[in-house]
């Protein structure tokens, strides 16, 4: 039932109510009719009804039964399961293991059946309405019927316990593959968006198999350890695998990847070790941007003091020593922006160590095989490479080394460009090629030719949308600097509707009022483009936009010096006109 008919339904038996309760109440009984008649009855029988709310979250089979009226859930659901032969039954529980819809080849696995019986078997099951096939090849069990089923496994004898475990864990090792399989994939050219699309309808069981795989209270003895040591997520593709996926399985990534880490060390898998931590260091490294750094050092210290430990036994591993060396070389960069002040020689000697692992780790990365993800890395090391060029341009300009600030920035652009020629080449439309097409207009940003920038951003604008990226933080960083370029090439009105689209997005990805980097640029981008239209009509907008802005104060590595002079200066010049 829909919610409107839920809510109708149980107002006729609980018109006392609050609706937020009687929607718990829908929820909990799975908008069944029958479950919903029999909670609603049962609501005036406890003092505190939040205490049903209890019951039904952790015992529905026993909440869900009235013998007054002689209503029992269980009993409706077994009708049905009793129908079964025993080898349905046996299929039918080890369907259980799905979180959410799963396909018929997931199912096929998960049962040890070949194709035509699992199909068979499927369609039985659908007609004596114990799942339901929502679309074509694709299976689903309804929480209630999930309930009953655990409850069926607890009386069940130890075999058929046995049978879940194994279910279970042909089910980790089947998401484990197919994970690993859609990420490849997504590296072929052009395939990026059909794999992503495949990934988003597989996302909640490979949510789900990542969550196995954190919670197993024993892991030297689990066998879903053994699995997950075996698999290739955990073996090769685990870089790729945290990137392609991280936008779509939130935080659940960063638990994996600490379990993955943890087992290796378990193992004493020195090499397997280090890539989960240079991982991990990584991700804490963008999320410590604003704030202290003590923590990223230290562990990436560690790192590095690993490596040099085990060195003998990793060498011969160019692909980890190659992502060693990448991930040593920003953080040289990151310990550089530490060092106050642009003219300084000591932040220009860490900027040029930076620069020397990264080319380390790009001349090794060359040396591997021309797969895909290979190429892939090569990529990732010419923008890195891009980026630190940059920087160690504008610190040579500083400190006066005029002619080797402008051989860096060329530097930079013969990165930039290469990288775009190997991103099209191999990847095609891709994030990473989208990345390029950014930083390029980064770039021209920077030397301050707006107009080439805006072609830039433009175009990696529309790969992003057409690959379906637009709602992220990545997406807000190409509209807010396309904003800026259109704001220096006075066209302050076409900027302001960008970075309205921009704005709109960072609040819905923030969800909260908590300053954060994404809106903390958004806002300070948007003050100075109204700003910039020089009408009393905007004046307000720019006001209101940098006192917003000036509120993240403490993002002090987000707004640069001179914008944060600009806003001051909007605020002032409101001032002065009042």
């Amino acid at each position: 039932m829909d919610d409107d008919a839920c809510l109708e339904l149980l107002r006729k038996q609980c018109p006392e109510q609050e609706d937020e309760f009687l929607g718990k109440l829908a929820k909990l009984c799975g908008k069944i009719a029958l479950a919903m008649c029999i909670a609603g009855s049962r609501v005036d029988d406890f003092e505190n009804p939040d205490e049903l709310l209890q019951h039904l979250q952790e015992q529905p089979m026993n909440t869900l039964q009235c013998p007054e009226s002689d209503q029992y859930i269980f009993r409706a659901i077994n009708m049905s399961y009793e129908k079964c032969s025993s080898e349905e039954q046996e299929t039918f529980v080890r369907l259980a293991v799905f979180e959410g819809n799963f396909s018929a080849d997931a199912a096929r696995v998960v049962t040890e059946k070949k194709n035509l019986e699992t199909t068979n078997m499927l369609k039985k099951l659908v007609r004596h309405s114990l799942i339901k096939q929502p679309i074509k090849h694709r299976y689903s069990i309804h929480l209630l019927i999930k309930h009953f089923l655990k409850h069926q496994q607890e009386s069940e004898s130890e075999t058929a316990r046995e049978q879940m475990m194994r279910a279970e864990w042909l089910m980790v090792k089947y998401y484990l593959k197919l994970g690993h399989d859609l990420t490849m994939k997504s590296y072929g050219k052009d395939k990026y968006k059909a794999n992503r699309k495949a990934l988003k309808q597989e996302a909640h069981n490979i949510q789900n198999v990542l969550k196995i795989c954190c919670q197993q209270k024993d892991p030297t003895t689990s066998d879903i350890s053994d699995c997950l040591a075996h698999s290739k997520v955990y073996t090769t593709s685990a870089r790729f695998f945290s990137l392609f996926v991280r936008t779509i399985l939130g935080s659940i990534v960063d638990e994996f990847l600490q379990r993955c880490a943890n087992l290796a060390e378990e193992r004493e898998e020195h090499a397997i070790k280090l890539n989960f931590d240079c991982l991990l260091v990584d991700q804490q490294r963008n999320e410590s941007i604003g704030e202290s750094d003590e923590h990223f050092n230290t562990k990436m210290e560690e790192i590095k003091k690993d490596f040099e430990t085990h060195y003998e036994d990793l060498e011969e591993n160019k692909s980890f020593c190659a992502h060693y060396y990448y991930q040593y070389g920003r953080y040289l960069s990151r310990k550089s922006e530490h060092h106050k002040g642009e003219e300084s020689e000591e932040r220009l000697e860490l900027q040029i160590q930076a620069r020397k692992q990264l080319e380390k780790s790009f001349n090794l990365r060359k040396t591997l095989t021309d797969s895909s993800v290979e190429m892939a890395d090569q990529v990732f090391s010419l923008l890195q490479l891009g980026h630190e060029c940059k920087s160690i341009s504008t610190t040579e300009y500083y400190l006066g080394k005029k002619d080797e600030s402008k051989k860096s920035m060329e530097n930079t652009k013969e990165y930039y460009r290469e990288a775009i020629r190997l991103s099209k080449n191999d990847l095609g439309e891709h994030e990473l090629t989208s990345s390029c097409y950014k930083s390029l207009g980064d770039l021209f940003l920077t030397i301050k030719d707006p107009k080439e920038a805006e072609k830039w951003y433009t175009t990696a604008k529309e790969m992003r949308e057409n690959l379906e990226l637009d709602a992220s933080e990545r997406h807000v960083f190409v509209l807010n600097n396309l904003g800026k370029c259109l704001t220096k090439s006075n066209r302050a009105k076409k900027a302001t509707e960008v970075l309205e689209s921009a704005r709109d997005m960072a609040e819905k990805l923030a969800g909260s009022d908590e300053p954060n980097k994404c809106k903390a640029k958004v806002y300070t981008t948007l003050a100075i483009a109204y700003h910039s239209i020089r009408s009393q009509r905007y004046s307000e907008n720019a006001v209101n936009y940098a006192k917003k802005a000036l509120e993240f104060g403490g993002l002090d590595e987000v707004i640069k010096k001179k914008e944060k002079e600009k806003l001051q200066e909007i605020l002032s010049s409101n001032l002065t006109n009042n």
